[in-house]
């Protein structure tokens, strides 16, 4: 197997569990309030847990298969540094493998041990003896299994591996790689390392958990694109082309959500790269039709590395008085800044800002800002796929950190 083929496929390994886990964090959120619900103790989360069992269970499931992903994955990049003459890397391999270890036995409670117990806590002729028993099992899995393994022991291996991951492109030792990649892992680790400090009663840890852990999930995400795009050894030119289609700008994007646009300049240069090679698929003027959440559901509009879009926003930002997810509705309008990875501009990356105004629920009436990131893919013609994050500030209400998957169709002319 050559070098060229065991870089697709750990690429396809990294985006793939990349994937899996931010749509198990998105519909586990969404069915199950997750992490939310493990504040609210043993009762409340076997009562929901047992309510839509079938859904939870399956993404627990799909999760725990994305953490195996995860350890197979660090063994192929493992393969790909022998292969390439990197030394030393056999602690970042080792810390990696425990990661997914870690986080693959504190899934696994949710998949066999805690059905279970929802199913015994929720029968009908149950005392309120076995209830309690059955609280105390629960909760005793929850610290070891959970809050020990999973999120102590997980979330200081994951962070660890970021760093060390991070050090390793700074220094060049990972050159096919380009440097600007080395940021976003620092600050998605440094994100989920500040999450161990919610166990010595510090609230903001796990707004800083979640952000983390999704920009540590994007820029995973970002590490299988470039190793896909991988090419012979000897093609410079080629790898030269790769690392330079996004400038280290672009590391604030996966972070900060902030409205930075990027200019039309680097748009032009990537329809310069291209124009020697092939006609670029993706013109400079765009209107597209988005039919999912992002960044709304309504109209778009692109020219060249600008774009505005208007639209409703419907998200699940609140449950109510019986822990049932409530949806809020947005009027949305907004600005997005684009650049393209690839020469065809299939494959771009966005940040933007939008002004939004509720239109139900406990953001009626209120005003507030969404400063979002993420990447965009078109399947097939005009049809493609959004894959982001967006954090939602509003006065009086805490920042809601919320991920945006999209589908949309768009025409070009």
């Amino acid at each position: 197997m050559t070098l060229v083929t065991k870089s697709k496929i750990t690429g396809i390994f990294f985006i793939f569990f990349s994937l899996i886990l931010f749509a198990g964090f998105t519909m586990l959120e969404i069915e199950f309030s997750y992490p939310d619900i493990l504040r609210k103790g043993a009762k409340e989360t076997l009562k929901v847990y047992h309510q839509n069992e079938f859904k939870i269970q399956l993404w627990w499931y799909l999760m725990t298969m994305g953490s195996i992903a995860f350890t197979f994955g660090t063994l192929l990049f493992q393969s790909i540094l022998n292969e390439r003459g990197i030394k030393n890397w056999e602690f970042l391999s080792g810390i990696g493998l425990l990661s997914g270890l870690f986080n693959t036995l504190g899934f696994m409670r949710w998949v066999f041990l805690v059905p279970m117990l929802a199913k015994e806590y929720m029968m009908p002729m149950v005392t309120e003896t076995k209830q309690e028993s059955i609280e105390i099992l629960f909760e005793a899995f929850h610290t070891y299994f959970g809050f020990s393994i999973g999120e102590h022991l997980g979330f200081l291996t994951l962070g660890v591996y970021g760093i060390v991951f991070a050090n390793k492109i700074r220094s060049g030792e990972f050159d096919f790689l380009p440097k600007w990649m080395s940021w976003p892992a620092y600050l998605g680790a440094i994100g989920t390392l500040i999450g161990i400090l919610e166990a010595f009663g510090i609230e903001w840890a796990s707004i800083s958990v979640q952000l983390g852990s999704t920009v540590f999930i994007l820029w995973m995400l970002g590490v299988g694109v470039f190793l896909m795009l991988v090419k012979e050894e000897n093609s410079e030119l080629e790898k030269s082309r790769v690392q330079n289609k996004v400038p280290r700008a672009l590391m604030v994007s996966f972070i900060l959500l902030s409205s930075f646009l990027f200019n039309e300049k680097s748009f032009a240069q990537t329809e310069s790269q291209s124009s020697t090679e092939e006609n670029a698929y993706i013109p400079d003027r765009e209107l597209g039709f988005n039919f999912f959440r992002n960044p709304s559901i309504g109209a778009e509009y692109r020219i060249s590395a600008i774009s505005f879009h208007i639209g409703f926003y419907p998200t699940i930002i609140s449950t109510n008085s019986e822990n049932e997810n409530e949806s809020t509705t947005f009027i949305r309008v907004g600005i997005t800044g684009w650049l393209p990875v690839t020469s065809d501009r299939k494959f771009a990356l966005y940040s933007g800002i939008s002004y939004v105004f509720g239109l139900s629920k406990q953001y009626e009436g209120e005003s507030g800002f969404m400063f979002e990131t993420g990447t965009r893919y078109f399947l097939w013609k005009g049809l493609n796929v959004r894959l982001g994050a967006s954090v939602l500030v509003a006065p009086g209400h805490q920042p809601k950190l919320r991920p945006n998957p999209g589908v949309g169709y768009s025409f070009f002319f």
